[in-house]
């Protein structure tokens, strides 16, 4: 739960906000809890997790300069922009989540 959590914080917020800022901002709060939570949480997979995540922002023209690229030249509207931007955000919440996380754990082990 802590890492779907961490996920969807991270994928809701950066379609809203600058990606560095939520990558700081959910960081700073995160890992802390994740390196009290070692027995069940690995802290670099939940790190590497939160670098990763707010780089999908494309839902609207502040999550990306691509997004603000595609969705003012009429390509899209916005209304494709949200929809196709929530579809593609789900996806990667999942691939995140059920792929991402497990093979950090598997490639950077955490002991304490």
């Amino acid at each position: 739960p802590f890492i779907l959590v961490v996920a969807c914080l991270c994928a809701v917020l950066t379609q809203f906000m600058s990606c560095t800022v939520v990558a700081n901002m959910v960081f700073i709060v995160s890992v802390p809890i994740a390196v009290s939570l070692f027995r069940v949480v690995n802290p670099y997979a939940v790190g590497i997790l939160i670098a990763f995540m707010p780089s999908i922002g494309v839902m609207t023209p502040p999550a990306s300069t691509p997004a603000s690229i595609y969705l003012s030249c009429g390509w899209l509207s916005p209304a494709d922009g949200l929809k196709h931007g929530f579809v593609m955000m789900l996806i990667d919440i999942v691939l995140s989540v059920f792929v991402l996380y497990p093979l950090c754990c598997i490639v950077f082990p955490y002991t304490a």
